[in-house]
């Protein structure tokens, strides 16, 4: 007598197929939504001399003094340009630029509400912590399964294994501002989004004033200024 199997891949094909019908309104704008951008970058980025996209990348980088990024920077986009790749890499730096704007805009609210809630910081930490720990063509299966293939995979994949990076570093910029501030800010009143703007980004950007490798929780080091205070 055999054991029992657990009818998987049949359960599987049937929530992909279902998904695949009843989620096209979903899917089908998005995809096309991509398409447009990507096409509308990527006309526009032809349209700039390469010398001229290399010595602004390049401009950027010394005027920030970083003379060794924009060497290197400088000597590589020469040796696409020599190479006649130049097409096909401003494809790829395109879909890099749609990804990463995607992932600004879904991991900074997500950074915030990992400090700002206890019970978003407890559901949300493991899921960027299984994401960060999945290869990036990973995320390739669901997108050609939904996208088809085509530049929209390539970009939710790599929007998909930007996002905890980005989420990550939010939070813990936030995370370290002091307490101090926050309290002050709460005190006076300060409006919650002029809050976010003025002291937790400023002090988030200031690095805090904390040791970079320290992680606090918000909730934590409230607790504890408040017992500070009653101590005193």
């Amino acid at each position: 007598m055999s054991d029992p199997v657990v009818p998987l891949v049949p359960i599987v094909n049937a929530v992909i197929t279902w998904a695949q019908h009843h989620l096209d309104v979903v899917f089908s704008p998005l995809k096309h939504s991509l398409e447009a951008v990507d096409t509308l970058l990527r006309s526009e980025l032809s349209l700039l001399p390469p010398l001229l996209l290399i010595a602004l990348a390049c401009g950027s980088l010394l005027i920030r003094r970083q003379w060794k990024t924009g060497i290197a920077v400088a000597v590589a986009a020469a040796v696409i340009l020599n190479l006649g790749l130049w097409r096909a890499a401003l494809d790829t730096l395109s879909l890099v630029a749609i990804a990463a704007g995607i992932a600004l805009v879904v991991g900074i609210p997500l950074g915030i509400t990992m400090v700002e809630s206890r019970v978003a910081h407890a559901i949300i930490e493991p899921i960027l912590d299984y994401m960060q720990s999945t290869p990036a063509f990973v995320y390739l299966i669901p997108s050609i399964l939904f996208f088809g293939i085509g530049a929209v995979p390539g970009v939710i994949a790599t929007a998909a294994f930007s996002l905890p990076p980005v989420a990550r570093s939010v939070a813990l910029g936030l995370a370290q501002v002091p307490f101090a501030a926050i309290e002050a800010a709460v005190t006076i009143s300060t409006v919650h989004l002029r809050r976010h703007q003025s002291v937790h980004h400023d002090g988030a950007v200031d690095g805090g004033g904390v040791r970079p490798n320290w992680r606090p929780r918000p909730w934590r080091r409230s607790r504890d200024g408040a017992h500070a205070d009653e101590s005193r």
